[in-house]
């Protein structure tokens, strides 16, 4: 039960791991069961036409929810039992992560057809934090909420491990992020490889921007130059893939000022080939920003 008296709403709860939507969408949910006069409030099966199937009430989500589960053995590694005795967290962190960014990459090629739209890796890994920060925010019940085993020493002892391993779930999933953004998110992100490696000729970055006709090429780079002509360019595709772009010509030696000022006031952006896409204007100074 939870420190406060739960009003005799109930009297016990089973936790249920929704294994079929973590497989197929994962999506990690412990839905709680209560238990009233040895019957479950909740039915996950309608027993007559009248009956009134209602969702589950939310334990724990995320990598919270994955951790609490039995299904994934968490509890067993943690007890030094069974064939999970002496697998640290991190490879329940890689099961979880690898499944999820599965599902993520699946989603992302479905929503946009051309390749160039896609969220990165590196943007699909931020969206997974996000989403895990807010899990646990909304994994409050885990922790607050608690079995009844009775008020003799054999109860007492129960309670006391499953605390404790509440406690060592609420750790793991708070360490969680960091070991992605460790393992996984520096390894992704494109700046780093920009860095690293040396930067193109400002040619070849222009050419790999804009399939140039006639004197474009040679106009675009005067005005970068500080000349006054005026020239109209429409740059396909996101507005991260121009920054990692519009990056290279910094290091390429171009002054940022100079290029959110120009690129502001000659480049719309289209996020997509296709004549159906409204051109966006851009901001010189969100283009400073972002580079």
């Amino acid at each position: 039960m939870s420190e406060a008296d739960n009003t005799n709403n109930w009297d016990d709860f089973r936790d249920r791991f929704d294994i079929e939507l973590f497989k197929d969408k994962g999506i990690a949910q412990l839905g709680r069961r209560y238990i009233k006069n040895n019957y479950f409030i909740h039915h996950l099966i309608p027993f007559d036409e009248s009956d009134e199937i209602t969702p589950l009430p939310i334990a724990a989500k995320g990598i919270t929810a994955f951790l609490a589960s039995d299904d994934y053995m968490f509890r067993e590694a943690v007890r030094g039992e069974g064939r999970n005795a002496g697998k640290g967290v991190q490879g329940f962190y890689q099961s979880y992560y690898g499944n999820c960014l599965k599902h993520l990459k699946y989603n992302e090629k479905c929503r946009a057809i051309f390749e160039s739209d896609r969220k990165s890796d590196y943007e699909l890994i931020h969206e997974h934090l996000k989403s895990e920060i807010r899990n646990f925010k909304e994994s409050e019940l885990l922790f607050t909420e608690f079995h009844d085993f009775g008020e003799n020493s054999e109860g007492s002892e129960y309670k006391e491990l499953e605390r404790s391993f509440i406690d060592i779930v609420k750790r793991a999933a708070k360490e969680y992020p960091k070991w992605v953004r460790k393992t996984h998110s520096k390894k992704s992100n494109p700046d780093d490889d920009a860095e690293s490696e040396a930067p193109p000729s400002i040619d070849d970055i222009l050419k790999d921007m804009f399939p140039f006709n006639a004197n474009e090429l040679p106009d675009l780079k005067k005005k970068l130059e500080g000349g006054r002509k005026i020239i109209s360019l429409t740059f396909v595709g996101t507005k991260v893939l121009l920054w990692r772009k519009l990056k290279k010509l910094r290091l390429a030696g171009i002054k940022r000022k100079i290029i959110a000022n120009v690129f502001a006031e000659c480049v719309k952006l289209r996020k997509s080939s296709s004549i159906y896409t409204t051109s966006l204007t851009l901001i010189e100074d969100e283009i400073y920003k972002n580079i």
